[in-house]
């Protein structure tokens, strides 16, 4: 596949966290976009949105469920945004 506005790397980046984008509530979506760029910041976000995906969607056969942990969820990922 081909497309004129993205590169074969940012396709490739892409697919890699395509089921975050989906699965995973829209606040979460800037902490993705930040992951899908591979260095050290962009790997650390990716492991931990991982790490919640397995915790709130993974286990729950693939619905979203955080049991009241969304903002606890949100506010370390921007923590971790600022190291």
């Amino acid at each position: 596949m081909r497309f004129k506005d993205l590169s074969e790397n940012a396709l490739v980046e892409l697919r890699n966290v395509f089921v975050l984008y989906v699965k995973l509530p829209k606040p979460f979506w800037p902490f993705i976009e930040r992951s899908e760029k591979n260095d050290d910041l962009g790997m650390r976000l990716r492991k931990r949105l991982f790490e919640i995906h397995n915790d709130t969607v993974w286990i729950n056969n693939g619905w979203y469920e955080d049991n009241g942990l969304e903002e606890k969820y949100l506010d370390e990922l921007n923590k971790l945004s600022l190291i």
